[in-house]
């Protein structure tokens, strides 16, 4: 459900955020399990803290995930990208490292010969 909730958010709160959603939930997992409080209650209150832990994380992952994005005004631009291959037994693994923009004309001899 956490999750669920998560998804339909239009935007992400900040990092900040999360983390005291996280340390809520670990609040009410540990007031569930370590007080003397109906079964109930502790099954309602480890309920939600599941919740919470899993829109917390989700919203987490997120966030960091989106911190590395490309910049939006970058967006419809050239961009000059460098990298190198490498293999790596099960398969070939490439890197790649944003650079400043540039524009690659190929030669007029490599036009005519179909490169």
């Amino acid at each position: 459900m956490g999750s669920a909730l998560q998804l339909q958010q239009a935007t992400l709160w900040s990092q900040a955020s999360y983390i005291g959603l996280l340390l809520l939930a670990s609040a009410l997992w540990a007031l569930a399990w370590f007080t003397n409080l109906p079964t109930h209650w502790r099954r309602a209150l480890t309920a939600i803290s599941v919740a919470l832990l899993a829109f917390s994380a989700d919203g987490l992952r997120a966030s960091v995930f989106l911190a590395d994005a490309l910049e939006p005004g970058l967006g419809g631009q050239d961009l000059s990208v460098t990298g190198g291959a490498s293999d790596a037994g099960q398969g070939v693994t490439v890197e790649f490292n944003r650079g400043p923009p540039c524009v690659v004309k190929p030669a007029r001899g490599d036009m005519l010969r179909g490169r």
